[in-house]
């Protein structure tokens, strides 16, 4: 089921749907809150900013099961999601960056304790065991820490960043 409120993600939804033969699996609904839901396998959270994000999680989460695979994007505050969902009860299964333009980092997540912590938690534990495969996301990364290290007014902020300008430093 893709649930969207807005008319050109889902006309390009329903043309990969078509495309990929998936008419008779996904359901596609284009104003969620008054067509009836049911127990959701998968949901895709994309494009959207952390606030937003976890107001759909906050909404659908009724019709999440202990499986359901939570794929999630956002455009901004990819550390803060992580911590969301760890205190939510999720655990980071994987997580891939792909290339558009600019880096996004695709995190897929489950019911479960999350086990990670520190820079691992902070990077992503599965992103770090692909260094060489997403050298131009960290170079990025990196650069980004750098900048908000010398920029950010909070003190916890600051650090943050430049545990993660260091620890990048030390592998790139």
């Amino acid at each position: 089921m893709a649930l969207t409120n807005k008319i050109e993600p889902l006309n390009v939804a329903k043309k990969n749907v078509h495309l990929f033969g998936c008419e008779n699996n996904v359901i596609l609904l284009n104003n969620p809150l008054k067509q009836p839901i049911q127990l959701l396998d998968g949901c895709i959270i994309a494009g959207v900013g952390k606030e937003s994000a976890v107001s759909i999680i906050q909404e659908f989460s009724p019709y999440f099961h202990d499986h359901t695979l939570l794929c999630i994007q956002v455009n901004a505050q990819i550390i803060e999601m992580r911590q969301y969902m760890k205190q939510h009860g999720y655990r980071l299964m994987d997580e891939k960056v792909v290339f558009d333009k600019m880096h996004y980092v695709i995190m897929h997540y489950k019911k479960g304790i999350e086990l990670t912590e520190g820079i691992e938690f902070l990077i992503g534990p599965h992103l770090l065991k692909r260094v060489d495969e997403y050298k131009d996301y960290f170079n990025e990364l990196k650069q980004t820490a750098e900048h908000f290290r010398n920029i950010a007014q909070d003190v916890s902020k600051q650090t943050v960043y430049a545990m993660i300008d260091d620890y990048l430093q030390g592998i790139l």
